[in-house]
């Protein structure tokens, strides 16, 4: 009964709106140059730099799939760096934030109490 309510009263509809405005406000695109046709895309993700960014077009043709249509060929951009550059940049981790996992605590166990349960459970097999 109160969810009928709600969506009469138009509740419902205002946290939806609410919940679609933060995903996008979170969600922010980034434009870059397609690494293999130079045309411009836009992804979801900080690009860093370091790993390629393609368009839909070319994602398409490096996975197999067939690509659309709808855009321009542009001139292939390569990526070099000096190895003075790379030397400087700092490595990119591929873990996420957690780079080391704390060590697992190890559970004192009774021998006696684990002895007497085994033989329980095999039924004294001596």
């Amino acid at each position: 009964m109160e969810s009928k309510i709600a969506k009469w009263s138009g509740v419902i509809e205002a946290e939806k709106t609410e919940k679609k405005k933060e995903r996008e406000e979170t969600t922010r695109a980034y434009r870059e140059h397609c690494w293999q046709c130079g045309k411009i895309t836009e992804v979801n993700f900080k690009p860093d730099g370091e790993r390629p960014i393609y368009c839909k077009n070319c994602l398409a043709k490096r996975s197999g799939k067939k690509p659309a249509q709808n855009g321009a060929r542009g001139p292939r951009r390569e990526r070099s760096i000096s190895l003075d550059e790379a030397t400087k940049k700092t490595p990119t981790s591929f873990r996420g934030e957690r780079t080391r996992e704390k060590p697992k605590k190890q559970v004192e166990v009774n021998l006696e109490d684990l002895r007497k349960t085994l033989k329980e459970a095999l039924g004294d097999e001596k």
